[in-house]
């Protein structure tokens, strides 16, 4: 990392009939030993145009998190670092939006690595289908071969909004609902925010509501692996995945799937899914949970099963073999709560 780079990335965009093409926001939350190989990750492109911007929000800190942030923005002209107090992921999230000025909103955790042809392939998919409102790529846990492919061409598929509401949200997990796989154009997700009061399913409600709203929405799945998440104990904004399957995580979890039903224009089908989901965490976390969950939280599932259970085995998205699970979780349960 040198100024020199820095200036000629900054050449190399006056090029451009238009800059910057993508904004991509990292939320920061003491990620000291890893922000800097995220940051570096994002540098290192291999395309000959610095066509992005990076907006990092620096959600409070308690580590040096802050100061390496703001050491690359010294050195680099399109990172731009806002500082705020601890408030959170989402809020970190909006303060980013609220920022952006690309064409593309993209995402990135502060502690994952992106791919060097991040950048030259959704340039390139841009190119070749510009009128695509959602590009959604592929992604891995770790790099197997410790290299990243390298993509000069890539299969690419259209999908409907119904579609990709279902892979977001749904039952065909093929894409996740997550942000970080995903450029948005900025657009189409004006004065769509975060929802400050979630805790867990926040990326998912986001993904949601812009599709929701644009119904019209093309949308793009390109094959190819351009986003490393990586998984360390207890680092990130928030990694949810620790306190999930605790009493806490199931009444947040709970709770965020019955505010994404009350987005507005979703579809019978789609509120039928996130009903099924709503059913299917409070089962698996009463299961996986590493501490016993409290009678409120019992309680909680209870009144879930009884509202939405019916919705869940009539769901026709929903393989025979996960109900005949879920129905055998759920006799077990009934006779837990029942000692």
């Amino acid at each position: 990392m040198t100024e020199e780079i820095a200036k000629m990335r900054t050449a190399n965009s006056e090029q451009l009939n238009y800059c910057p093409l993508f904004s991509i926001i990292i939320p920061v939350y003491n990620c000291e030993k890893y922000v800097a190989r995220t940051l570096d990750s994002l540098i290192n492109q291999n395309y000959h145009l610095r066509n992005y911007e990076i907006i990092i929000v620096n959600d409070g800190s308690k580590d040096s998190s802050g100061k390496i942030c703001d050491n690359y923005a010294e050195k680099f002209p399109f990172i731009h670092v806002t500082h705020t107090q601890n408030f959170g992921q989402s809020h970190a999230r909006n303060v980013g939006l609220k920022q952006c000025t690309g064409d593309f909103i993209m995402w990135c955790d502060a502690d994952d690595i992106v791919s060097p042809s991040l950048i030259s392939v959704l340039t390139r998919a841009i190119e070749l289908h510009n009128d695509v409102d959602i590009f959604v790529y592929n992604y891995c846990n770790e790099l197997k071969s410790g290299n990243w492919p390298e993509y000069r061409e890539f299969e690419s598929v259209y999908v409907d909004n119904e579609e990709a509401c279902l892979y977001i949200g749904g039952y065909r997990e093929k894409w996740g609902g997550f942000l970080w796989n995903k450029a948005v154009r900025r657009k189409i997700a004006e004065n769509i925010y975060m929802d400050e009061k979630m805790k867990i399913f926040l990326d998912m409600k986001w993904l949601l509501e812009v599709l929701a709203s644009n119904k019209d929405a093309k949308i793009l799945w390109l094959n190819c692996c351009l986003y490393c998440y990586i998984i360390y104990p207890g680092v990130g904004v928030t990694r949810n995945v620790k306190g999930l399957y605790t009493s806490k995580g199931c009444s947040w979890g709970v709770k965020d799937y019955e505010r994404i039903m009350l987005i507005k224009n979703l579809s019978p089908r789609m509120k039928r899914n996130i009903a099924s989901k709503l059913c299917a965490h409070a089962f698996s976390n009463f299961y996986q949970r590493p501490i016993k969950p409290t009678p409120g939280v019992i309680r909680k599932i209870n009144l879930v099963f009884r509202k939405y259970i019916c919705t869940f085995y009539r769901n026709s998205d929903i393989s025979i073999k996960y109900k005949l699970k879920m129905f055998i979780k759920h006799i077990f349960f009934c006779l837990n709560i029942h000692k």
